[in-house]
């Protein structure tokens, strides 16, 4: 929902090119699903921060927002389908980023104090997962 991005100030913080093996299309979705969520918990004002960098076996994307602390309880559910705070949320965009993620050989994790606000990170590897070979 672009919709929700309005008025909130969005600072992309790249040093040098981030590149991985990945499907560009369902990155894409997974950076979209995280940003959404992070301009529907800040204010109209709010603040998101993209960080990517490049580490020598991994690529890692954070977005921050100053938005309210996502409680302890929730936190250890936010990947799991269905678990929303938002009143019109499916609870859905946060396990497909995931899944997404995970498929790609990634990890995803989530933090959130009142100190730093809430920080979504994606780590995907330089190369791409190993293929498992038939028996």
């Amino acid at each position: 929902d672009a919709g929700a991005l309005h008025g909130r100030k969005v600072e992309v913080i790249a040093n040098a090119p981030v590149v991985v093996p990945a499907d560009a299309g369902r990155i894409r979705q997974v950076i979209a699903n995280v940003v959404v969520n992070a301009a529907q918990a800040t204010a109209p004002n709010g603040k998101i921060t993209i960080d990517a960098r490049s580490e020598p076996d991994a690529a890692i994307l954070t977005i921050a927002d100053d938005g309210p602390v996502i409680p302890a309880d929730v936190l250890a559910q936010v990947f799991d389908p269905f678990v929303t705070t938002k009143a019109h949320g499916t609870g859905l965009g946060l396990a497909i980023a995931h899944a997404i993620v995970d498929a790609h050989g990634g990890r995803i994790w989530i933090a959130s104090s009142a100190e730093t606000g809430t920080r979504v990170s994606l780590q995907l590897p330089a190369s791409p997962p190993a293929e498992v070979s038939p028996s």
